[in-house]
Order: structure tokens, then sequence, then C-alpha cells
């Protein structure tokens, strides 16, 4: 009820969210939930992504970033191509962090 309040939704609706029955929040009231929660950093990132992958899209913190930078979205779909998987891409850090 209080989220609900902080974030000017009816406590149904959150309820329906936390129960999975309506989708995760997105754009301006998943913003207001984080400002309303002001959850720490990794739980903020486990939130939108979360909502995100429920919806079958891309976190909302990404999209400037992946817009602005052609060789983001490049390199993608090179690891795409080449099947990359996490664990692939954890070499690749692990590299550049040495």
């Amino acid at each position: 009820e209080q989220l609900g309040e902080a974030v000017g939704k009816k406590k149904m609706t959150i309820s329906l969210i936390e129960s999975g029955k309506n989708d995760p929040p997105q754009g301006d009231f998943l913003e207001k939930i984080i400002l309303a929660l002001a959850p720490s950093l990794d739980k903020e990132i486990r939130l939108r992504d979360l909502s995100a992958l429920a919806r079958n899209s891309i976190p909302s913190d990404f999209i400037d970033y992946f817009k602005a930078n052609e060789e983001i979205r490049n390199a993608i779909r090179r690891a795409q191509k080449t099947n990359k998987q996490n664990a692939d891409w954890e070499k690749i850090f692990e590299r550049e962090a040495q």
C-alpha cells in the first residue's frame, strides 16, 4: 500500500505485479519505484534486468548507451554470429582487467 502511494498507483496494481498477474513495471513507473525503494545499486540493476527480461526487452538504463555506441552494437552482432556465451565474455573482461 505504501509503495502504491509513493508511486501514484493503487494497492491492487502493486499487488498484481508482485503476484505476477501484471507485467513488471517499465518506463516512468519503474523509475518511480526505484526512486521510492532507494535500493542498493546491485538491487536496482537486478530490478531493471528482471523487468526487462520478463518483457523480453533491453534494460532501460542501457538504451541511450546502446544507441550512442555503434561499436557496442557491432560487438554484440559479432558475438551473436560466433555464438559467444557468458564464459567467453568473462574471459574477454578478465583480459581487459589485467
